[in-house]
């Protein structure tokens, strides 16, 4: 596992960026840049991609969020969230997210590289994604309020082709969606910021699967 580590960090020197990002996004390119360029008051956020072995296998930890009223209520996502005070910079961000959300200790957390930034105008975020390899004794701890489920996620499900899927599905509020791009991961819809995320991350694995 320590030659794939290495090669998970090296390939995270060269990313492809928006094009791999966009293979999994709901709202097109170049609507998504202007929103960016057009907004002032968005805020900084961090999000971890903890990857870690277990029986020979390398796996990810994604959470389902509990359902509220609220743009995100009731998705799947990758652990983080917005930047405190506190945090020296993003970095610190996500390492503290997972160990308040789902348990895992800073120390803990090697850091092999970062991904490019995703913006998310319904929430005027812009998440930047660690990329992280989990040292430690794989024990869970999940937050109450902010975790319903921690979901263990097989890498090489992320490379399975069959798992991109396209349809029309509900979100908060009895909106709907029509032909949303989404990974069918643990049978679950992971879409939208986390399934860009993730798409870029397929995409810097398969320069080596």
């Amino acid at each position: 596992m320590n030659i794939l580590r290495e090669q998970i960090k090296e390939a995270l020197r060269h990313l492809p960026g928006e094009e791999a990002q966009m293979a999994m996004a709901p709202l097109k390119r170049r609507e998504r840049s202007i929103a960016m360029q057009n907004s002032k008051d968005y805020r900084e956020s961090a999000v971890a991609i903890i990857l870690y072995q277990k029986s020979n296998e390398v796996y990810f930890t994604l959470i389902q969020r509990p359902n509220y009223d609220g743009a995100h209520g009731g998705q799947v996502a990758l652990p983080g969230g917005k930047m405190d005070k506190i945090d020296k910079d993003l970095i610190e961000t996500a390492k503290r997210e997972s160990r308040e959300e789902i348990g895992v200790k800073e120390f803990d957390l090697e850091i092999l590289g970062e991904l490019t930034p995703v913006f998310i105008p319904v929430s005027k975020f812009k998440v930047s994604p660690f990329v992280f390899w989990w040292k430690g004794n794989y024990e869970f701890v999940k937050d109450q309020r902010e975790v319903d489920e921690i979901l263990e996620i097989e890498l090489s499900h992320l490379l399975d082709e069959e798992r991109v899927k396209i349809d029309h599905f509900k979100v908060g509020g009895g909106v709907t969606l029509k032909a949303i791009p989404f990974f069918d991961l643990e049978n679950r819809r992971v879409w939208g910021a986390t399934a860009i995320i993730l798409s870029e991350f397929k995409a810097v694995l398969n320069k080596f699967f």
